[in-house]
């Protein structure tokens, strides 16, 4: 190809590979606020050189090896973890902080001062244990900390239920990403196949992982092929044109995610592995800490109660004073709510006598909890403080996920992302070296025209 022909080839190749690099390039600035785009670059290679008849080696100029995008699979698989751990902790913050307003705590309608207000009426009705007014306000307060444990285990019942609800709608997202992530797959398969370079579509799969590591703990590798396969817990969810559907079921004991053939799968991040702990595991001890704390005061109220008399004719004993066995189920023996003489003051009968109302009241100051070590304020406060503890760290665990997440996105996009300052330079670079490539030939041209009118 030496020669004045070689010259022309070597323009037009110029031509060519420099105006299919202003095409990428026009491409990137009119996506440089498209979500989910992948900057992209012409690769620009050296044709093969020709060997003249003196043993020298002819450069043959240029042509575009392939548009490639420009991606860090290093860093995509750390910024999906990264989302799947900020998905998980920010559920468990906004969780538990509902949980933490459910206590109420500090108020004057917590579950403190319920339990406070309702000893201290045993002692208000020591110094009266014959007036109607005392024992009034031992039933109103007996009525306020029923209310108050069923209103504390009835929220975290309805937390816990609504999280059912959640999961579901999180495993509908899954199902529509893996089924969405498995066509693509054959999308790019075919085009890859066809001689193409599915670029878009890859940007495509690209963000609908982004948008499912949010969601659960995914693992994905891309096999010879260009097919992404997607796994969670070690379980492969999509692969080329196939994806397995999963389900959720809830039982009162536990919630768990399985395939449609019934494998259970190991979600342990994301929104949804965040939704699993909390009803598996989080909220069951919360509720079984309230429960334990409404069944050691129903046990022991009910034990000294019964061992006093009320007032009467003959007096009545042996009466409980509340119902139930736990937070939900505890109320107020309709023996007592019905007729407030039954409540047992006197310790033997008389009815000036307050002993059994002195040691109602000294109920509070005992350690009846954590193996006779805490009175059940202690035990309460423990609890409560325990919500704090965990929200406080969850906010931590939310922050500092969100802050990596957010460096890993800017360390991304400087790969990924498109710079309109960076694609305007590139533009001019081109431009001028189409201009080069076009003088080139209409030098080329003049010179052929020379050469034909010597002859």
């Amino acid at each position: 190809m030496p020669g004045l022909f070689g010259l022309l080839e070597i323009g037009r190749r110029a031509l060519a590979s420099q105006q299919l690099s202003m095409n990428v390039t026009s491409h990137n600035i009119a996506n440089a606020t498209t979500p989910g785009y992948t900057r992209q670059r012409a690769d620009l290679i050296a044709t093969m050189p020709l060997k003249n008849a003196k043993g020298l080696f002819i450069g043959t100029g240029v042509s575009v090896e392939g548009i490639e995008r420009l991606r860090n699979r290093f860093l995509d698989n750390q910024y999906r973890q990264s989302s799947g751990t900020l998905g998980s902790a920010s559920l468990r913050q906004g969780v538990l902080s509902q949980i933490e307003s459910v206590l109420n705590e500090p108020s004057d309608h917590g579950l403190q001062s319920a339990m406070t207000k309702f000893f201290n009426s045993f002692q208000e009705l020591s110094a009266h244990p014959e007036d109607a007014g005392p024992r009034n306000a031992v039933l109103s307060q007996a009525t306020h900390l029923v209310s108050t444990f069923n209103r504390i285990s009835n929220g975290l019942i309805a937390q816990r239920n609504n999280l059912i609800d959640d999961a579901g709608n999180k495993v509908i997202q899954i199902n529509s990403l893996t089924r969405q992530i498995a066509d693509l797959n054959a999308q790019i398969v075919s085009s890859r196949g066809a001689g193409n370079l599915p670029n878009d579509l890859m940007d495509q799969r690209d963000q609908a992982l982004d948008q499912l590591s949010q969601l659960a703990n995914i693992s994905a590798s891309v096999d010879s092929q260009g097919v992404m396969l997607v796994s969670i817990g070690g379980t492969l969810v999509a692969g080329n044109a196939t994806s397995v559907p999963l389900q959720m079921s809830a039982t009162a004991n536990s919630l768990t995610i399985t395939t449609s053939g019934g494998y259970a799968l190991q979600v342990g991040g994301g929104q949804l592995g965040g939704l699993m702990e909390m009803y598996n595991t989080t909220i069951p001890g919360q509720q079984s800490q309230i429960d334990t704390l409404a069944n050691t005061i129903i046990t022991r109220v009910n034990a000294v109660h019964s061992a006093g008399y009320g007032l009467g004719d003959p007096p009545r004993t042996g009466i409980n004073f509340f119902t139930g066995t736990d937070a939900r189920s505890i109320a107020v023996n309709n023996t007592i709510s019905s007729n407030i003489n039954n409540i047992a003051a006197s310790g033997d009968g008389a009815p000036g006598n307050n002993e059994n109302a002195l040691a109602l009241f000294g109920i509070i100051n005992e350690q009846l909890l954590d193996g006779g070590t805490s009175t059940v304020s202690q035990f309460y406060n423990r609890f409560v403080s325990s919500i704090g503890s965990a929200v406080t760290s969850a906010t931590a665990a939310s922050n500092g996920a969100e802050l990596i997440l957010s460096q890993l996105y800017a360390q991304r996009e400087s790969v990924s992302g498109v710079s309109l300052d960076e694609e305007m330079t590139n533009m001019i670079k081109f431009q001028r070296s189409f201009e080069a490539a076009a003088r080139l030939v209409s030098t080329t041209d003049e010179l052929m025209k020379t050469i034909l009118n010597m002859v």
